[in-house]
């Protein structure tokens, strides 16, 4: 009997151990499937649209620069323009040109830069690009150091390409101050993100008027560019005279913001000559605020026949999100066709879209195509440019999706003092993994130790 009793004891412990394990196996593999990650489309488009360095030769940053005082160059003379526009001031020349540097031959734009005058030390060159920008600053890779082509580039867009130029400025200063008795006037031109509705000007007049009698309507001017061109100084003004510098802002477009360095040198009494090293005058036009050209992108579903068992949402869902701020949800019908509202973003926007799929059941397929491309299970990443409509046409294909099982009624359990397994196990999303399947085979083990132990009671044990 004792006997018995020892091997009804080590029964009934093995099979106590056995369900207790196999139970935290179970939820091991539970709590592995519910943390298991699930497929994003929405999720990952800020990621797509960052850009990242692409050259060695340069400081990559994320963002915008428009001023050299915004790479470290404050006071510096800054010639500059937008895309790929050629610029010149007469002491340095910025010439873009399509990319046929060592970084992505081929691809993108570059931009090359000349030095003109001896007496000009060029600090900087900034190229942006998508939705960065580098600067090249090290001596080495700057003129006179190196001479053109340099291959100046953009950083890589959210593609892992390089991109078309943005916008381009060149900042550097001279050897030599203003001579005594001089005016010096320079122009710094902020360019639009995106190419605006009404153009920039060609060049730019400014007039001086000095109260001596002699240095009166005298303009200066400058081509698109801006900069400090090599004959605007005015000299031989005699100390103590006042001047002011005044834009003529006929020909500028509704928005631009005209400013001053020295503050107030537009207006009576202007700015003083002083007995030592010549003044010099900043007007500064910024177009950042002007109205940009746009485009538009039109989404559309296409729906594949669903399987028997699979309903099809009523609507879908997608998000637009371009590098121009633009952060759009756009509604799909669920019988396909265009979704709405047709999204309107600024020409040369880089954009993302991607379909919330959160809700669709496991095996429906997401493939995407740009104005009719090839298809991609990716969500695409492009350029909209002015005037233009770029169609998506995100196609749902829900043959392979997973249907839904109706359940069958559990049998009543007959009463026993054993434990018993969950009622409802954790959703997975697919078969269950080793260590759940361990965890039920250990389980049942354990049920039937615990049986065996129950049904082995000795004669006359109560």
């Amino acid at each position: 009997m004792r006997n018995a009793l020892r091997e009804r004891g080590w029964v009934r412990r093995a099979g106590l151990l056995c369900g207790v394990a196999g139970l935290v196996l179970f939820g091991v593999a539970a709590t592995a499937a519910a943390s298991r990650p699930v497929p994003q489309q929405v999720g990952i488009l800020p990621g797509l649209l960052r850009s990242s360095a692409s050259d060695p030769r340069a400081t990559f940053s994320s963002g915008n620069a428009v001023l050299c005082a915004q790479v470290g160059f404050a006071g510096a003379n800054q010639v500059g323009a937008q895309g790929n526009a050629t610029a010149s001031d007469g002491n340095v020349t910025g010439t873009p040109a399509p990319n046929t540097g060592p970084v992505q031959p081929g691809t993108g734009e570059e931009l090359n830069v000349t030095l003109l005058n001896p007496n000009a030390v060029i600090d900087a060159v900034v190229v942006k690009g998508g939705n960065g920008y580098n600067v090249y600053s090290n001596p080495a890779v700057l003129p006179p150091a190196l001479v053109p082509p340099q291959h100046y580039i953009s950083p890589f867009n959210g593609g892992g390409n390089i991109p078309e130029l943005s916008h381009w400025f060149v900042c550097y200063h001279l050897t030599t101050p203003p001579p005594t008795g001089s005016l010096t006037v320079r122009k710094t031109v902020i360019t639009p993100s995106a190419p605006p509705s009404t153009p920039l000007p060609t060049t730019f007049t400014a007039i001086v008027n000095c109260n001596d009698g002699i240095h009166t309507n005298v303009p200066v001017t400058f081509g698109v560019g801006g900069g400090r061109a090599a004959g605007p100084t005015i000299d031989g003004i005699a100390p103590g005279t006042t001047c002011t510098v005044v834009e003529d802002t006929a020909s500028l477009p509704p928005g631009t913001v005209v400013t001053y360095d020295p503050a107030g040198a537009n207006t009576p009494p202007g700015v003083t000559i002083g007995a030592g090293a010549g003044v010099v005058v900043t007007v500064t036009n910024d177009f950042s605020g002007l109205t940009p050209q746009s485009g538009n992108l039109q989404l559309v579903k296409a729906l594949l026949p669903a399987p028997p068992g699979v309903t099809l949402p009523a609507s879908y869902t997608a998000q637009v999100l371009c590098d121009d701020g633009t952060d759009t949800t756009v509604t799909l019908p669920g019988t396909g066709g265009p979704g709405t509202p047709l999204v309107s973003v600024d020409a040369g926007a880089l954009c993302a879209v991607g379909e919330d799929i959160s809700g669709l059941p496991a095996g429906w397929v997401v493939t995407y195509s740009v104005d009719g491309g090839a298809p991609s299970s990716s969500p695409p990443v492009f350029v909209v440019t002015a005037s233009a409509t770029v169609t998506v046409t995100i196609t749902n294909d829900p043959t392979a999706a997973a249907t839904t099982v109706p359940t069958s009624p559990e049998p009543t359990p007959e009463p026993t003092a054993a434990p018993t397994m969950p009622g409802t196990l954790p959703p997975t999303g697919a078969g269950m993994s080793a260590p759940a399947t361990v965890g039920v085979v250990l389980v049942a083990v354990g049920l039937v130790a615990l049986g065996y132990a129950a049904r082995r009671r000795p004669s006359g044990e109560s």
